[in-house]
């Protein structure tokens, strides 16, 4: 390779390099400005992924996009709040909702910058975790099925994930860890489900009341977030843990972590926090760009919201969007700078 320069003068070969180099950097600055112009006036959209608007929704895309899991009733009605879109449509990035059950996950993924394993009213079937069945009322075997192989391609591929109550939990069922119901003492960790309304929704001022402290594991991601600093800037006192709102009635705790059963677990993911009675709080997977799970919802707006998204070079946010200047790089590298045009 580059044989030819061996064979030319030292200053002659100079030269080559440092115009083969101009060439490079003129050839990154033109596909760095291709990305902006695509992605100026922008207005961010949602969708609904179905059968009749796939290939629209997962055409080719220079915008960032994440992925949403959306839990479905027996109609196949969404049954997504709002609110899960709100964080990302402020920020100028649209959003794919993916009802549980939709085919072809690795096509879905190639085509986003993140996801997103919401909450949700259900709780998952210790047959995933234990291999012993149960039956009760508030189960949805299909978005556990479907969560699991959804969290364990977006593993394999590196995609930035975050789950949130449930959407932790059920990262740890998808990568051999174990659940149990916790036992209400000194928090009741089930706290926001007081606000439970007669249709079923659920009370967002109840939701997001403080319920327990939250204690981070130094080394984590959480840690480079919630930081010295930052938690001063933002009025929390440094040297407390701050508290979080709670609304789950089962989880994993560090002792169910540190069991034999979940050492498969442990291999992959880290503890990022706890609560005081030990109840594990927020985890991440070891050696992956930003696969982190937390309990608190922490989609609800405020401050805490706003560091674990938009801090910069640690957040959420920050990987989406490195993730989607990679991606448009690629497709415009492979397929050229029309690729995200629309045909006349």
């Amino acid at each position: 390779m580059f044989s030819w320069l061996r064979k030319t003068p030292p200053k002659a070969r100079s030269c080559a390099c440092v115009v083969a180099a101009a060439k490079s950097l003129f050839s990154a600055i033109y596909r760095f400005f291709l990305t902006l112009k695509f992605k100026n006036k922008h207005m961010p959209t949602s969708h609904i992924l179905t059968a009749e608007n796939r290939s629209e929704v997962l055409k080719p895309s220079s915008h960032a996009r994440v992925a949403i899991m959306t839990p479905v009733d027996d109609s196949g009605n969404s049954q997504l709040c709002d609110r899960w879109d709100k964080p990302f449509l402020a920020r100028g990035v649209d959003i794919i909702r993916v009802p549980v059950g939709t085919p072809g996950i690795p096509e879905i993924l190639a085509g986003v910058d993140g996801l997103l394993m919401p909450g949700g009213n259900s709780n998952i079937n210790p047959f995933f975790y234990t291999g012993i069945y149960a039956d009760f009322d508030d189960q949805d075997i299909a978005r556990d099925e479907y969560a699991i192989e959804l969290l364990r391609h977006a593993y394999d591929i590196d995609l930035p994930t975050l789950g949130v109550c449930r959407g932790m939990q059920e990262m740890v069922v998808a990568f051999d860890g174990q659940l149990m119901k916790l036992v209400i003492d000194k928090y009741d960790h089930g706290y926001g489900y007081k606000g439970l309304r007669e249709d079923g929704s659920l009370c967002l001022k109840t939701v997001d009341e403080l319920v327990h402290p939250f204690i981070i594991e130094e080394g984590g991601h959480l840690s480079k977030i919630y930081n010295r600093k930052a938690l001063i800037a933002e009025g929390f006192d440094p040297d407390e843990p701050f508290w979080t709102n709670s609304t789950h009635h089962e989880g994993t705790t560090v002792e169910l972590w540190n069991d034999i059963r979940s050492r498969k677990l442990r291999e992959r993911f880290i503890i990022e926090a706890r609560a005081p009675d030990n109840v594990v709080e927020a985890i991440s997977a070891r050696n992956k760009t930003f696969f982190v799970g937390v309990q608190p919802h922490f989609e609800i707006e405020g401050k805490l919201h706003q560091m674990l998204f938009d801090t910069p070079k640690q957040g959420f946010m920050h990987f989406v969007n490195k993730h989607q200047r990679s991606r448009t790089l690629h497709l415009i590298a492979e397929k050229g700078p029309d690729v995200f045009r629309n045909p006349p």
